[in-house]
């Protein structure tokens, strides 16, 4: 496999365990200095090298201070001596002068070894901080202070990377948080939006909460209000740009960024509570400004030029039979019924209190003397008591009476007589009936019960009157199956024609179970999936549930992505192009390297929302169907049915929907004179060779296309994290220094030259085009086709890297898993504790069925779901009703279930910092596209000889939104071949076993959820 991206590929390590419910798979491992053992509880990522990643001059004075500590421990010994030899000198002269010298000596070769100490000490400080791997106090990761916030806690990533070395002095400082912050804690807003009340938001950064200062200046010589612009789109990622460049050119410096406890979440909280009450990162500005335009390095779909050739058939519903063979057994209490003395015994009071046995019973009890009794039971059709006894039947055999005249004779019944015993054989008699369940009918999630309560089917022994009861029950609950029933599917009187809302093969697996054998069940079956056969023309077309991925080469600005990329879909069937915007969310991931595009329609199959493995919902692109209705020709359709009574459906061949995607790069910084053209590569202010009024600065004259880089700042178009324009042409240029840049030549126009912001004059680039067009601008064109097909396999970890179970693991270097597939790289984010949770709940019982307005429970999953369309997520337990059946005070009482994505399991004592980065992986035939991803978990530097782990959970998601579930893994043996094997019964993967859920969480795999 080829890495194609910027991101350089390191060795790697780790250690992989599985979950479900929040399916994971988790990885546990052992840090190391040096080799020895490391604990064998997950798949363990070593170094490849096997070596350490310390540098050799630290390792030398570390050696030094090991051997100075030594020497004082022996300096001390030689001080206990001195004074052992004074106390028992007994007075004698001599002795005590022989012990002054010892202990003048000793005390004098202390102070010279904490001297040495001491400067051993600092010199290995400063050399750790010189190196980027630990700060000036305290023994603390130099990267960052209270690195627990980053990853484990509220900030999801940050820009520059916590201990980033040589960074441009333009760049911009970029924090994103995991949920929504109270804005005007960050940013102090100019007057027109006041408080930061609406979205987008910006003005000059609140300088008291956000302090960015050279490390060797401290807090004082932070930058102020008015030399920082800060801005947000959504209130979780702020972007701070400094007026001035950082550091001065001629050196390189620390920088460090503070964000204090002034910060607030939108609920008014702080952001950072507690003791550790603040987070800290540091990154070195070096002496180089970047001048070269951002450039796209892969997208999802690639550019293609051809839809395939399509012959499709239908889909068929799945479908499943009821016979109704007997009247299903209605719930009855136990009794004792028929309580009968014979001859001359004293009459029987009622038999209490409840008959707990399983059966039913003539019982016989006897006694000769009226204090030992004899009990036989009888089979149920029995009329006395010559009848052959039963045994093993859970009465007792025999029973001794009590002064109160009771007898115990077991299966929960006690005898109480009315009267004086005869004095011969006195015989009693009764029936006992067992309490009955009632039969029970399973329909896809729901259970029915047979009774005459209002929620209960009616049983009758009219078995036609049965069946219908039972097609009436199941057809009233249509709305919350998956299966339809109307009383026109009922068959000969008893035989109930169920059929699944959705075609496909998804209806084989709805359940329909009958207890007891009162019904015949023929299992829901013959659901085929609609079927495309196709021929491949230039490159396969993608299902419509795929996000479309963007992937740059650097750090983009986040703050452009909504005014900068478009997506559309040609909506005509006929001739020519329609092109319809497509209305839908972007995302940003990848340290601000990857956009994502997810379109905001909800997949439907014949009318039902489609959900991926974990019930999430899953978006679709708007595709074209098949051909127009015969009169409403603006009315597409697939099969007759979509068409008004009466009109048929075209029955035109189908295509797949041609899509394109436009990257508008961002304007160039305006200029008035050559004066305002500082750089010497562009020295000249001039006329845009475009439309656009403003001038630019640019290398010689307007007719090169080569100018400054620096965007505007209301770019309009895509930026670089360094604020420099797009190069969406990918052209370079050599400067005066003889470095090669890509070339920025603003943005140009799609379709009329004289469009707003036309600087370079020249049309879009196409990247379909082949070869590359020299005459094109800088905006980006590409165009795919998406079918009407929805991909629902899940993705697997088909790799890690070191072997597992591999020692040495390095202290830097990052935890990695390569995927079979591509994979959404907005899911791969750390941890947890985002707004994507649901309220548990379990229909089970009416005390634990509670779901806030709006939302019912869904049994499959255990949680709350809106009744219709996207679910309204949690946060916090508070925010859910208590179903778990505790005490309202209790802190489990209420659960919020939150999703895991993936996760530094961090058993140290000072957490680390850690965010998560993806690399894009072309496999043979390579195009130069990414064929699959690889997810790297980035920290800041571990402690020695201390546990960690990475957990890969179930809220990450495929390129086509189907979530890591089940977490499927490599084994964990040496030679790393095979997968875990998980099934449904055994969905957990530990340390290479497949495991149930009360084993997994048994296992040194399980991290709490």
């Amino acid at each position: 496999m080829e890495n194609f991206s910027k991101t350089k590929s390191f060795p790697q390590f780790s250690n992989w365990q599985l979950t479900t419910g929040v399916l994971t798979l988790v990885v546990l491992f052992l840090v190391l200095a040096s080799p020895v053992f490391a604990l064998d509880t997950g798949l363990e990522f070593g170094r490849l090298t096997g070596l350490s990643s310390q540098d050799i001059r630290i390792t030398i004075m570390k050696i030094i201070r090991v051997i100075l500590g030594l020497v004082g421990l022996t300096a001390i010994i030689i001080i206990m001596y001195g004074g052992y030899v004074w106390m028992t000198s007994g007075g004698n002269a001599e002795k005590v002068d022989t012990a002054k010298r010892i202990l003048r000596n000793a005390v004098i070769g202390l102070i010279i070894i904490f001297s040495a100490f001491a400067i051993v000490s600092f010199i290995i400080r400063q050399l750790e901080f010189a190196l980027g791997i630990r700060g000036g106090g305290g023994g603390q990761p130099g990267a960052c202070e209270n690195c627990g916030h980053l990853g484990a806690g509220i900030i999801e990533r940050v820009y520059p990377e916590p201990g980033a070395r040589n960074v441009v002095r333009n760049t911009n400082i970029m924090v994103t948080f995991k949920v929504n912050m109270k804005p005007d804690t960050i940013i102090k807003p100019d007057e027109s939006n006041p408080g930061c009340a609406s979205l987008p938001c910006a003005g000059q950064l609140d300088s008291n909460n956000v302090k960015i200062y050279r490390v060797n200046d401290t807090e004082t010589g932070k930058l102020n209000d008015n030399q920082v612009t800060a801005a947000t789109q959504d209130g979780k990622t702020f972007v701070f740009t400094p007026l001035d460049y950082l550091g001065d050119g001629l050196n390189s410096y620390w920088y460090a960024v503070k964000l204090t406890n002034g910060i607030k979440k939108d609920n008014n909280q702080s952001a950072f509570p507690g003791f550790n009450n603040f987070f800290l990162w540091r990154f070195e500005v070096g002496t180089k400004l970047d001048l070269d335009p951002v450039e796209t390095s892969n997208v999802f779909p690639q550019p293609d030029n051809e839809s395939d050739t399509y012959t499709i058939s239908p889909a068929v519903k799945a479908a499943g039979l009821i016979t109704v063979l007997a009247p299903p057994a209605e719930a009855e209490a136990a009794d004792v019924t028929e309580e009968t003395n014979e001859g001359s015994a004293p009459p029987l009071l009622p038999v209490t209190p409840t008959y707990t046995c399983a059966n039913d019973y003539f019982v016989c009890v006897s006694s000769s003397n009226g204090t030992n009794f004899t009990i036989s039971p009888k089979d149920e059709a029995a009329t006395n008591c010559n009848a052959l006894t039963i045994a093993n039947s859970g009465f007792n055999e025999t029973a001794i009476i009590t002064g109160a005249k009771t007898l115990n004779i077991g299966c929960g019944l006690t005898l109480s007589f009315d009267g004086e015993f005869s004095g011969g054989v006195d015989q009693w008699h009764f029936k006992v009936q067992a309490a009955k369940t009632a039969d029970t009918l399973r329909v896809d999630n729901k259970v029915y019960i047979f009774g005459n309560e209002a929620d209960q089917i009616n049983s009758s022994d009219n078995l036609a009157q049965t069946t219908a009861n039972i097609a009436e029950k199941i057809s009233s609950d249509n709305s919350s199956l998956r299966v339809e029933v109307t009383p026109s599917d009922i068959i000969s009187g008893t035989t109930i024609n169920l059929e699944a809302k959705t075609a496909g093969a998804v209806g084989n697996n709805i359940t329909l179970l009958a207890s007891n054998g009162w019904a015949n069940i023929s299992p829901f079956a013959g659901g085929r999936d609609r079927s495309i056969g196709r021929q491949i023309n230039n490159l396969a077309d993608k299902a419509r549930n795929a996000a479309i991925v963007i992937d740059f080469n650097e750090t983009i600005n986040p703050l452009n992505i909504s005014q900068a990329i478009t997506v559309y879909y040609d909506s005509n069937l006929g001739v020519g192009e329609t092109w319809t915007l497509v209305p839908g969310q972007f995302f940003v991931s990848n340290q601000y390297q990857t956009v994502e595009f997810l379109s905001n329609q909800v997949c439907e199959v014949n009318g039902s929302a489609v959900t991926n493995s974990c019930g999430d919902p899953i978006f679709c692109l708007p595709v074209n169907k098949r051909g127009t209705c015969s009169v409403t020709i603006d009315q597409q359709c697939d099969i007759n049915a979509d068409c008004p009574s009466g009109e048929t459906c075209g029955n035109d061949e189908y295509q797949a929907t041609h899509y394109r995607v436009i990257i508008k790069a961002g304007l160039l910084e305006e200029c008035t004179s050559d004066a305002d053209c500082t750089d010497p590569n562009f020295k000249q202010c001039i006329d845009s060779p475009g439309t656009d009024t403003a001038k630019i600065c640019s290398r010689k004259d307007d007719n090169t296309g080569n100018h400054y880089p620096r965007a505007r700042t209301a770019a309009l178009g895509i930026t670089d994290a360094a604020n420099n324009s797009f190069n969406g042409n990918f052209n370079t240029y050599t400067s005066l220094g003889n470095q090669i840049y890509g070339k920025a030549e603003g943005p140009g126009y799609l379709i009329n030259i004289n469009e707003v912001g036309n600087q370079s004059g020249w049309e879009a680039y196409n990247w379909n085009l082949n070869p590359p067009q020299d005459d094109k601008g800088d905006d980006l064109i590409w165009t795919f086709y998406i079918n009407q097909e929805i991909d629902l396999s899940p993705s697997d970890i088909s790799e890690i890297s070191p072997d597992v179970s591999s020692l040495n693991n390095s202290l830097t270097e990052p935890i990695a898993a390569t995927f079979n597939e591509l994979m959404l790289t907005s899911s791969l984010k750390p941890g947890s504790n985002y707004r994507d949770g649901q309220c548990f709940c379990d229909p089970a019982s009416d005390a634990t069925n509670n779901c806030p307005t709006g939302q019912v429970c869904d049994p499959v999953f255990n949680r709350c779901k809106a009744e219709s369309g996207q679910p309204p997520y949690c946060l916090e337990n508070s925010e859910c009703p208590n179903n778990d059946g505790k005490p309202d005070n209790d802190p489990k009482a209420k659960q919020c279930l939150n999703k895991k994505y993936v996760s530094l399991v961090d058993r140290s004592t000072t957490p680390v910092g850690w965010w998560i980065t993806k690399d894009n992986l072309d496999v043979l035939p390579k195009d130069n596209f990414a064929d699959l991803t690889q997810g790297k978990l980035r920290h800041t530097i571990f402690a020695e000889v201390t546990n960690y782990g990475a957990e890969f959970g179930s809220g990450i998601k495929d390129v086509y939104q189907n979530c890591f579930l089940p977490s499927e893994g490599p084994r964990s043996d040496n030679t790393n071949n095979g997968s875990c094997n998980t099934t449904a019964a055994e969905p957990y993967c530990c340390n290479g076993v497949a495991m149930n859920q009360t084993e997994w969480q048994g296992s040194a795999c399980f991290t709490g959820y």
